[in-house]
């Protein structure tokens, strides 16, 4: 695992994540950049992990009171599924995952 993994990108979100939570917004916007430049070059730009972090990147930006940034981040975000679609995703995935049916 180099630096450019994705894994690289989860533990970063999560630093990101609690520094936010500490309110400590400028510290936490490089890592969520750094974790979205390896989750779109990784994953792509539409993965649901990779729109996570864009998202969270937008929330520390409305925080930091950079809402051109945030507004920019969220109209590139793909749009949000509907409860039943996900509900769906998850029903199927855990069909794949488990071999199982679901009642």
């Amino acid at each position: 695992m180099g630096p450019d993994h994705p894994d690289v990108a989860t533990s970063l979100n999560n630093l990101a994540e609690l520094y936010g939570t500490q309110g400590k917004y400028a510290e936490a916007e490089p890592l969520y950049n750094r974790a979205l430049e390896i989750d779109e070059k990784f994953l792509g730009s539409d993965h649901p992990t990779t729109t996570t972090i864009r998202n969270n990147l937008a929330e520390i930006y409305k925080k930091m009171g950079e809402d051109e940034e945030a507004k920019k981040l969220e109209e590139s975000s793909p749009e949000s599924l509907d409860l039943k679609t996900v509900l769906a995703l998850v029903a199927f995935s855990a069909v794949y995952i488990f071999g199982r049916k679901i009642a």
